[in-house]
């Protein structure tokens, strides 16, 4: 991948699709004055509204999972609770255990826990986005300041 600021002709390789997050990974760029403060700043508040719209939506699809979870095991418990032949506690629990292990109610808990990682990912790329954009605007600052 070409560097975001340089538009090396793939002659300077990055690790990173946004280079912005991580600079060192431009070997042409690293050490030059070919960056500026507003290089750094620009593409920041459209990275955090790209980040945030992601956040939502992947909220939408944590709380799907959690209703899909929810309705698996409601469906789980009406299971146990129609089964006249279950005289305890114990063989309800022991019925519960081996529905639970069943692959629609382990396939949506997977899909929960999906979910919740990308949920909190989103939320720390867009927390680091957005603590980069204050350091850039402290940079600026401190440059106007000199």
């Amino acid at each position: 991948m070409d560097c975001l600021f340089c538009e090396a002709s793939g002659t300077v390789p990055t690790t990173d699709p946004n280079a912005i997050d991580d600079l060192e990974d431009c070997y042409h760029c690293k050490g030059t004055a070919q960056l500026s403060l507003s290089d750094l700043l620009l593409p920041l508040p459209g990275k955090i509204h790209r980040l945030s719209k992601a956040v939502l939506r992947n909220e939408t699809r944590l709380h799907q999972a959690q209703a899909k979870l929810d309705a698996a095991t409601a469906e789980i418990e009406r299971t146990i609770a129609e089964d006249s032949a279950l005289k305890n506690d114990q063989q309800r629990k022991a019925r519960r255990s081996e529905l639970m292990q069943g692959d629609a109610y382990q396939e949506a808990q997977q899909r929960l826990q999906k979910a919740q990682e990308d949920y909190q990912t989103l939320k720390v790329d867009r927390q680091l986005a957005m603590n980069q954009l204050e350091v850039a605007k402290l940079m600026v600052q401190a440059q106007l300041a000199a």
